[in-house]
């Protein structure tokens, strides 16, 4: 009886979860999730907020197609009720790290509440967590990139069981990490892939931008602390020079995630209010509203942005791309925009110094090939899981 019983333990599928409550969880975890469904090694328990299945209703549809099992919870049942999301899970799958040290946490984890309450429960629980990097300049983890001014030096050590980043941390990125977490990292490569269909625009929209002889998009993170006040100005004055100059090309200025930020609404005002071409794309106002980073670039022709994980977005939908304030080494080869003369040589010649996106593309790897790998590694860390 007692042997049976071992087996029966041993032969079961372990269960994964995952809490899907905002929209850079379920563009970083659904194509991984989707994938890890069709190899069926692992049962899947996949949580969803009520509320972002109202804004984008693409996302019930593409779960329900892909055939993975998932419930929806209320702000409310997530608020109060969230340690219920976590019965018979073996391990979860989450963009950020419950309980990260200094100098990195503010930076990987969201301190707001109930996120709070529910991280000291996972960590109580003594729940595996598997870490996957979101954003590929998210909180200095890119081996690339150096870590902002004025970061602590100490090192830094997760909760997590295991640490998925795009790279693994070069040889002057690795002081930052302790030896335990360092130990603990696994590479995942660049595993977002495009998976809305793309969205119908209202035909008025649609009859603005077919006039057009090039659709250029622009996307900026200026709500960031990258960027200072004093660099605000001058990037909507040279969006302005190049609208006024170019009226047969069309602008769609897309802030970080379609969001409003009260440091840079008066320019955008401003700028629509001189500039016909220039449309802009909020999450919740206006033509272009709820409309992801891959349905941008689908009506569009190029982009240029600022340092962003929508760079590689672009890069691997084979877009044009380039970048304007730059300040990261691993974006130093694409097209570089300092002014609306380099954004006409940019427009002109969308082959220019495109070859820089190709090294980009090898340097993450085949998209396919790397949820391919990655899933095999998620299965074995989660069966290995004691217990």
């Amino acid at each position: 009886m007692f042997e049976n019983k071992i087996a029966n333990q041993s032969a079961r599928k372990r269960t994964l979860g995952a809490l899907i409550f905002g929209f850079p969880t379920f563009e970083t975890l659904y194509p991984l999730l989707k994938r890890l469904n069709e190899r069926g090694k692992l049962e899947l328990k996949v949580v969803v907020s009520s509320r972002l299945c109202r804004i984008e209703p693409r996302i019930p549809k593409l779960l329900s197609e892909a055939q993975l099992p998932y419930r929806t919870l209320s702000k409310t049942g997530y608020k109060y009720y969230y340690w219920g999301c976590f019965r018979d899970m073996d391990a979860l799958l989450d963009i950020s790290d419950p309980a990260p040290q200094e100098p990195l946490e503010r930076r990987l984890i969201d301190p707001q509440r109930p996120h709070g309450r529910r991280n000291r429960y996972l960590v109580n629980l003594n729940l595996p967590v598997i870490f996957f990097q979101h954003g590929v300049i998210q909180g200095g983890l890119n081996s690339s990139n150096p870590l902002n001014s004025g970061v602590k030096s100490e090192q830094t050590d997760f909760y997590s069981t295991s640490i998925f980043l795009m790279e693994y941390p070069a040889k002057s990125q690795q002081k930052y990490f302790s030896e335990s977490a360092l130990a603990r990292i696994e590479v995942s490569g660049f595993i977002k892939k495009p998976c809305f269909p793309t969205k119908t625009l209202p035909s008025s929209i649609t009859s603005k931008l077919s006039k057009y002889d090039v659709r250029l998009l622009i996307c900026h993170s200026l709500r960031s602390s990258m960027f200072l006040e004093e660099q605000i100005r001058p990037f909507y004055s040279m969006i302005e020079q190049f609208a006024n100059d170019n009226p047969q090309i069309g602008l769609i200025v897309r802030p970080h995630r379609g969001r409003r930020k009260r440091r840079y609404e008066a320019y955008e005002r401003d700028l629509n209010k001189k500039c016909s071409n220039v449309h802009f794309m909020y999450l919740h106002h206006g033509p272009l509203k709820r409309m992801s980073i891959t349905d941008a670039l689908s009506i569009t022709d190029m982009m240029i942005s600022t340092p962003s994980t929508t760079i590689l977005d672009a890069v691997y939908m084979e877009k044009p791309t380039a970048v304007c304030m730059n300040n990261h080494i691993i974006f130093e080869g694409l097209p570089q925009i300092t002014d609306a003369t380099s954004i006409k040589r940019f427009v002109i010649d969308a082959k220019y110094n495109q070859e820089s996106a190709k090294q980009l593309i090898s340097h993450y790897g085949n998209i396919d090939e790397n949820i391919e790998q990655t899933c095999s590694k998620v299965e074995k860390i989660v069966t290995q899981i004691s217990g």
